[in-house]
C-alpha cells in the first residue's frame, strides 16, 4: 500500500509540474528564436529582397477564417505541444517567423509569426495575415495567448496603460506604436479589427480573464514612426 501511495504522489506531482516544465522549454525555445533573428532576418532579406509583411486587407472571408482559428486556439486548454526545438521545427518556425514584438512596460518580447496556427500561438504572437500590413495604413492585428499554460506571451497585457509604446521589428524595419485604447469585448465583436486607410493602427488580441476566458482583451495602438 505504501508503494502505491508513493507512486500516486509521484504521478500527481508530475501532472502538477508538467505545465511549468513545458512553459520553461517553450520560453527557452522562443528566446532561442529571438536570439537567432538578427542573423536569420539578414539571410532572408538577402534571399527575398526584404518584403514587408504582406496582407490580404479587407478580404472578409480570410479574416473570418483567421478569427475562427484564434477562437479554436483560445478555447483549447490542452493542445498538442512541441516544447523541444528540434532542427526540423526550428527551420519551419524560422521560415514562419517574420519579426518580433516587444512591450517594454510589461517586459515582454516574443517572436512574431505570419498567420494564425497552433505553432505560432505556442511560441509567440501571430500576425493576422488578412489584416493591414505592419506599418501601413489600416488596422494590423496580432494575437497571442494569455494563459498560465502558455508561458509569458500576453499574460500581463492587462497591465499596460495608454501612452506606452509597442515596438515591432520585421525585415522591413522597426515600427513604433503608442497605446491609445484598452477595452474588453465579447469574441463576436469583430468590429474592433476594422480600420481606415487614413490611419495606421495596431490591435493586440488576447483572452480575458486569464482563467476560464469568456471575453477578449483588446489593446489598440497608433503608429508613431518607423525607426529604420
Amino acid at each position: 500500500m505504501k508503494v502505491i501511495g508513493v507512486v500516486l504522489i509521484v504521478v500527481g506531482l508530475f501532472f502538477l509540474a508538467r505545465p511549468a516544465v513545458e512553459d520553461y522549454f517553450l520560453q527557452n525555445a522562443a528566446e532561442e528564436l529571438l536570439d537567432d533573428w538578427p542573423q536569420h532576418s539578414q539571410i532572408s532579406a538577402k534571399d527575398q529582397g526584404a518584403p514587408p509583411l504582406t496582407s490580404r486587407y479587407n478580404e472578409e472571408e480570410s479574416l473570418s477564417a483567421e478569427l475562427l482559428r484564434i477562437e479554436e486556439q483560445f478555447q483549447n486548454e490542452s493542445p498538442a505541444r512541441e516544447v523541444h526545438l528540434t532542427e526540423v521545427n526550428k527551420a519551419r518556425l524560422q521560415q514562419q517567423m517574420k519579426g518580433h514584438i516587444a512591450i517594454p512596460a510589461i517586459n515582454v518580447e516574443v517572436p512574431l509569426f505570419y498567420g494564425v496556427d497552433v505553432t505560432a500561438l505556442e511560441y509567440g504572437a501571430a500576425y493576422l495575415s488578412s489584416t493591414a500590413a505592419i506599418g501601413e495604413a489600416g488596422n494590423a492585428a496580432i494575437a497571442a495567448h494569455r494563459s498560465h499554460a502558455y508561458g509569458r506571451n500576453f499574460n500581463r497585457l492587462n497591465e499596460v496603460e495608454t501612452g506606452q509604446p509597442i515596438e515591432i521589428e520585421t525585415m522591413s524595419g522597426r515600427f513604433l506604436y503608442q497605446i491609445t485604447d484598452i477595452t474588453v469585448v465579447a469574441p463576436e465583436q469583430v468590429e474592433v479589427l476594422l480600420g481606415t486607410k487614413k490611419k495606421k493602427e495596431i490591435t493586440l488580441i488576447t483572452c480575458h480573464p486569464v482563467e476560464n476566458p469568456t471575453h477578449r482583451l483588446i489593446v489598440k495602438g497608433e503608429f508613431i514612426e518607423e525607426t529604420r
